[in-house]
């Protein structure tokens, strides 16, 4: 009941968020929505909380080491290799129901339906998680 009455709740990852939310659904009848925006909330005794995700950050200086290494350099080599002069829009998702990933790939699908001069210009290239 003590983070329903905060006006916001923010875990590090959406799979803590999923197990919130189906926490709230279960125990105390609570209703979830999506708001314009993509703003999550969920609805307890007339009270609206809005649920936000945001992730670790990975330290800068491991991550500039990891990319001047070889593997790093040949996994992007044949990447470019496969797309060409393409714009890659890259993701990393966990294989999770509420991952997000049918959103994603519906709002990709979504761009390239509004605007069909991306068609054969940006590609989605998505990594997926197996579940633990």
């Amino acid at each position: 009941h003590s983070l329903l009455s905060c006006k916001l709740v923010a875990f590090q990852a959406f799979e803590y968020t999923r197990h919130f939310l189906s926490g709230c659904q279960l125990l105390l009848n609570s209703m979830h929505s999506i708001r314009s925006g993509g703003v999550l909330c969920i609805e307890h005794k007339g009270h609206s909380v809005i649920l936000r995700q945001d992730h670790f950050v990975i330290p800068v200086s491991n991550l500039v080491a990891r990319l001047h290494g070889e593997s790093v350099r040949s996994k992007a080599r044949a990447i470019r290799e496969r797309f060409g002069h393409r714009k890659i829009i890259a993701s990393i998702d966990g294989d999770e129901p509420f991952s997000g990933l049918m959103l994603k790939i519906r709002a990709f699908r979504r761009l390239l339906a509004d605007c069909p001069q991306h068609v054969r210009n940006v590609v989605l290239l998505q990594h997926v998680l197996a579940h633990k």
